[in-house]
């Protein structure tokens, strides 16, 4: 019944196909159906990528809602140039929140998972082992373009020795991926509309054409083959990562994050066109995200699953338009015709061509911007686990664009 609804569906789960391009056969889960409550016993922790966006806000929020102490893999040319990146990151995002805690819940440990044994020695790799009952892997290199060989090196390679580590000493490992592995951002599929849950993973989808996409599917897959191998591994998709609910703060490379600049071209460019208005948006607010992460994280029955973590609340061009309108940001509405002529007027004086910097890669052959999914995916299952957590995702609205916008100004990236 399941192969004939996939069949319906678009979606291809054909182990000869699948093994035909080495990738797992992902064994389908049954939902739980009511969570224990009995903590996973995050004690000790591994934590990669701390000095990430989205790592160091898991980090704050291990640090607020656990009695856990975190061990933060940081590269660096000694310890104390390690230390001191994190500590500037901390401050950067936290105002010295956690300067106190320094050595005594938060600890540094100068590594990189690109060489052997984390550049470690084989004393070091072992005391390391015996030091943390449980990782999460959130290193990444995040960037869409460029050479894949550099993403490879981080986003697969690095994992598979993050895998390499769990597996040998027997750790549990949470590994952060992203929903793009469903193919969302690739338009060479024929399929309309197909859903992806939780429980897919290659559904026929041309993972290869992004570096980012291919190689965070493809240490994915290096995850699903070692949990055959008796891995303990829970994995979380994340949505698109916006400013911190609670105060709009975002990453400190704010210029090379794709949605902050394709939100900076609109707003200069000062107009959309009217096939736009409709449009959902997602804003997944990175504390939110981070709680969701650890909230999981320290479940039992999070072991062997996958999560969607994204807001599912979801919010359209026209309300976020009447947001920025609130605070002083009039953006008109063309109809096809004019967005287009606007768009080749604008593409013609040299002096606000940059304007389009933000969208050049999504304007199409016929001058239009092209933002459509082909796939649906789905949270369901990961909205009905956090709920029994007590977890919600905030309704976006105007004083949450507010909070963004004002921090776009105040960091001179929207002048």
């Amino acid at each position: 019944i399941r192969q004939l609804s996939d069949k319906i569906r678009g979606v291809i789960r054909d182990d000869t196909e699948a093994n035909s391009h080495d990738i797992a056969v992902v064994e389908v889960k049954e939902e739980v159906a009511c969570i224990s409550g009995e903590e996973a016993g995050l004690e000790n922790i591994l934590l990669t990528g701390a000095t990430g966006f989205l790592g160091i806000h898991i980090l704050g929020e291990l640090i607020d809602t656990t009695r856990a102490n975190i061990c933060c893999l940081v590269r660096g040319d000694s310890n104390a140039v390690a230390e001191n990146r994190l500590m500037k990151l901390l401050g950067f995002y936290f105002d010295g929140r956690y300067d106190g805690l320094i050595g005594k819940r938060i600890f540094t440990v100068r590594g990189d998972i690109t060489l052997e044994r984390f550049g470690l020695s084989e004393q070091e790799y072992q005391e390391l082992a015996e030091s943390i009952d449980t990782v999460i892997h959130a290193a990444a290199i995040v960037k869409y373009y460029g050479d894949y060989r550099e993403s490879e090196e981080v986003n697969v390679s690095g994992t598979k020795r993050v895998i390499d580590f769990s597996l040998r000493h027997g750790k549990k490992l949470n590994h952060i991926s992203t929903i793009a592995v469903c193919g969302n951002y690739l338009v060479s599929c024929s399929r309309r509309n197909a859903r992806f849950t939780e429980n897919d993973f290659y559904v026929g989808q041309n993972y290869t054409e992004n570096v980012y996409v291919r190689s965070k599917f493809e240490a994915e897959n290096l995850i699903f083959k070692a949990v055959k191998e008796g891995l303990d591994a829970s994995i979380y998709r994340m949505g698109n990562l916006t400013a911190r609910y609670s105060d709009g703060h975002f990453q400190q490379n704010i210029s090379e994050n794709d949605f902050y600049s394709i939100m900076k071209s609109i707003i200069q460019l000062g107009a959309v066109p009217e096939y736009m208005i409709e449009q959902e948006i997602e804003f997944t607010p990175v504390d939110c995200a981070g709680r969701a992460v650890v909230s999981i994280s320290n479940t039992k029955e999070s072991s062997g699953r996958v999560f969607h973590i994204f807001n599912h609340k979801k919010i359209n061009m026209k309300d976020i338009l009447e947001a920025f309108n609130t605070i002083g940001i009039d953006i008109k509405i063309l109809n096809r015709k004019a967005f287009k002529e606007y768009l080749e007027d604008v593409s013609r004086d040299e002096h606000r061509q940059k304007v389009l910097a933000g969208i050049i890669d999504d304007i199409s052959e016929t001058k239009e911007l092209e933002y459509k999914a082909d796939v649906d995916v789905d949270s369901a299952i990961t909205q009905r686990y956090l709920a029994q957590l007590g977890f919600e995702w905030p309704t976006i609205g105007n004083q949450y664009i507010e909070r963004l916008i004002r921090y776009m100004q105040r960091v001179k990236y929207l002048l």
